[in-house]
């Protein structure tokens, strides 16, 4: 009797054991991907927002020293977008650089906030970060809309549709400046672009010093929460990791 008691309970034992491993085995993969989400979530979504929020801080600067100092040449050799449309390529590159340039990477900026809005798995990003990444980026995105007239202002609907199509064949890729100045001489698909465009044109008038400050001081507030939220995922991706058997 007492030796079939010894076999039950080691029986149990190694039942045992063998149920605490899996479930050891089982939370650490668990950790182990969530970390690995959350990496994913810093390098496709969060860091590519701030890149772009980078590169409009620091134009949107550089241009209201130009427009300070009634240096205006070289952002407004056209009056309208649809001017585009019969100007040589080369201008794209030489006298309308500035101008273009500057609604690409407004374009390129869309297209991250789509893909955030649409395409990022929450469920891996800590929910106050979340709520505050998206409340950031909401006030970021109305001054396209609000501070500007009613024939350049860029609405949710419109920046949408600009961000989705600056992807190529896959969802990896922006295209690149050639392609996005191609787009814009297109009539069947540079609607949504004209209007960025005048836009840009808009937004470097003399009268509209204010609200570019506006812009610029939102990127400026945009990027230090993005800072701050990048720093705060970084480090519960640190306790996740040192909880990691």
């Amino acid at each position: 009797m007492f030796e079939n008691d010894g076999l039950i309970i080691g029986v149990l034992t190694v039942v045992i054991a063998d149920l605490i491993l899996k479930f050891v085995f089982n939370w650490n993969d668990r950790r182990i991907h969530k970390k690995r989400q959350r990496e994913e979530i810093n390098m496709n979504y969060l860091h590519p927002l701030r890149v772009y929020a980078i590169e409009l801080r620091d134009r949107w600067g550089h241009t209201l020293k130009k427009v300070k100092k009634k240096d205006l040449e070289s952002m407004q050799f056209i009056k309208k977008a649809s001017e585009v449309i019969s100007i040589d390529s080369k201008w794209f590159y030489e006298k309308g650089y500035y101008l273009i340039s500057t609604s690409y990477i407004i374009s390129c900026f869309f297209a991250q906030y789509y893909k955030f809005k649409f395409h990022l798995p929450i469920m891996y990003m800590k929910q106050d970060n979340y709520n505050m990444l998206n409340k950031s980026l909401k006030v970021f995105n109305n001054k396209f809309r609000d501070t500007f007239e009613a024939e350049t202002g860029i609405y949710d609907i419109i920046q949408y549709d600009i961000g989705q199509n600056m992807y190529g064949k896959t969802d990896d890729h922006l295209i690149s400046y050639s392609d996005y100045c191609i787009r814009l001489k297109n009539t069947e698909v540079n609607g949504g672009l004209l209007r960025l465009v005048n836009f840009c044109i808009d937004s470097v008038k003399e009268h509209r010093l204010d609200l570019l400050k506006e812009l610029h001081q939102a990127a400026c507030e945009l990027i230090e929460n993005l800072d701050a939220i990048i720093e705060s995922e970084i480090k519960s991706n640190d306790i996740i990791k040192s909880q990691t058997l």
